[in-house]
């Protein structure tokens, strides 16, 4: 390294124009690094184009500042001007990336984070859900129950939002469990970490804020739980971050498997659904197109099936 160093600066002593070559490299360097951290987006160019007029704008003051006595207030000036420009620039930068604040800068530079006063007004923005929740991985292994199903959401919203925070909870069972939460952008498959937590005593609930800029979004949930055999809960939850205007679902069940009927025990629960209709059998259906259901409150219709008869 010495060595290498070395060689540089007898080139520069004899060749003084090429240190303007040096800077044009740790400039290169710095857009480099930049760009790997942030990748290609709108606050990586935004990044490294300030980042290259103001070198240029630091080499001009020097020169001034050599050039002539009375350049000299005026390039200290600008040199300081430059300085606090920067250390504001970087601080809100930082400051966007770990605390998503200020939010004007956030959104200038387009970074995609969980809190940045857009979270839509359950007052006044409301949800429409198109279900489809697929079952077809349930059944019995072993004589034991397996319950393996994967839920497709597309939302409507009433108005356009950025932020929709979409959550979901299931039993905590003596076994193990898993709930995947991911959404589609741009079709993409998206899938933010998203750790759960205790919300009631035997429910575990995850939550992710998902950057939507505008009325449709669509969420997808995979769960797999281990199952008590003597579990008998089964059923279509809901619970939405805004209030729940209409729904629609559509079930698949394995072949030849039902739902036969809706499960009493669960009245105060059901009893949420009494205006929709719910069609029985092989393909189940739930239609409420006037639901009303408040932002943040878990719904769930309860019912009996036939998957597990064989267990």
């Amino acid at each position: 390294m010495e060595k290498l160093v070395y060689i540089l600066k007898e080139a520069t002593d004899r060749l003084p124009q090429l240190r303007y070559a040096w800077g044009l490299l740790g400039v290169a360097a710095t857009a480099a690094i930049i760009t790997s951290i942030l990748g290609e987006g709108k606050a990586t160019i935004i990044i490294v184009a300030v980042t290259i007029i103001g070198l240029v704008l630091i080499f001009i003051t020097m020169v001034a500042l050599g050039s002539a006595t009375i350049a000299t207030k005026p390039a200290a000036t600008l040199i300081w001007s430059i300085t606090v420009f920067f250390v504001i620039f970087l601080g809100f930068t930082i400051s966007a990336f770990a605390w998503s604040w200020p939010c004007n800068w956030v959104n200038f530079i387009e970074l995609e984070v969980l809190e940045c006063g857009h979270n839509p007004n359950p007052d006044i923005t409301s949800v429409d859900i198109k279900r489809t929740s697929d079952f077809r991985g349930s059944g019995c292994v072993d004589g034991n129950k397996k319950l393996v199903y994967k839920v497709t959401d597309d939302l409507t919203f009433s108005e356009a939002i950025k932020i929709y925070r979409a959550q979901a909870g299931t039993t905590k069972n003596t076994g193990e469990y898993k709930l995947d939460i991911s959404y589609l952008k741009d079709g993409e498959t998206i899938n933010p970490i998203t750790p759960a937590k205790r919300v009631w005593p035997q429910i575990e609930q995850k939550t992710v804020d998902i950057p939507v800029n505008g009325k449709e979004l669509q969420v997808i949930y995979k769960y797999s739980p281990i199952l008590n055999n003597k579990e008998d809960n089964y059923g279509v939850g809901f619970i939405s971050s805004l209030p729940i205007k209409k729904i629609v679902t559509e079930v698949i069940l394995p072949d030849s498997k039902e739902v036969l009927m809706v499960n009493d025990k669960y009245d105060d629960d059901n009893n949420y659904f009494q205006g929709c209709d719910f069609k029985l059998g092989n393909n189940p259906k739930l239609s409420c197109e006037n639901f009303e259901g408040e932002a943040n409150k878990r719904y769930v219709l309860h019912w009996i099936w036939d998957v597990y008869n064989d267990c």
